[in-house]
């Protein structure tokens, strides 16, 4: 639980700010976190940082509109911030605009090419679209890209799964239960 400000030797007063409104995010206190975070942008609105902040928050907190908006003010600042990206292409999915997601994590990709997260979230939005061949390049490569990537943020099973729906649809069933196996496999595992 986040209180005591006092200890804030060795901080710069907006680093330690920044910090204390991502551990709030954290700990789910969003509205606490959006104050301390509209402050930083009221001391310095060209910071990407402070919007990305925003925008998770934001996103985290159910607001996906306000998340787009601030992901948006990032994009106008720095038009190839990854993060801004990654948090429209969210906000944008889970407004239902695949395709407007769909464009966001190409960007994502083309700036990180080699993080599985915006292969994944390619894949699922390629599947959703019903261009399910589109679909298995992603998520193929996504699976690939896993093994070595520290900043992983879906689960194996997801992708598992992903892979199952876009093979069954592309009449390769023995794949498609190969990824069944798989996904109940690591489920096994982890129980």
């Amino acid at each position: 639980m986040i209180q005591d400000d006092s200890h804030t030797e060795g901080f710069k007063d907006d680093e330690y700010l920044e910090l204390k409104a991502t551990l709030l995010t954290i700990e789910g206190k969003y509205e606490e976190a959006k104050r301390i975070i509209n402050q930083l942008i009221d001391r310095d609105p060209y910071a990407v940082s402070y919007w990305n902040l925003l925008a998770n928050t934001q996103f985290k907190n159910g607001e996906t509109k306000e998340c787009v908006t601030s992901s948006e003010y990032a994009l106008a600042i720095n038009p190839n911030d990854p993060e801004a990206i990654y948090y429209k292409a969210n906000g944008l999915y889970v407004l239902g605009n695949i395709e407007g997601a769909l464009h966001c994590f190409e960007r994502y990709c083309e700036l990180m090419p080699s993080n599985a997260n915006g292969e994944f979230l390619q894949g699922i939005c390629l599947n959703d679209l019903n261009r399910f061949e589109e679909a298995l390049d992603h998520l193929k490569k996504a699976e690939q890209l896993m093994e070595n990537d520290g900043m992983c943020l879906f689960e194996p099973t997801n992708l598992y799964q992903e892979l199952a729906v876009a093979y069954s649809h592309t009449n390769h069933p023995e794949e498609a239960m190969s990824y069944l196996g798989k996904m109940n496999n690591h489920n096994e595992k982890e129980s």
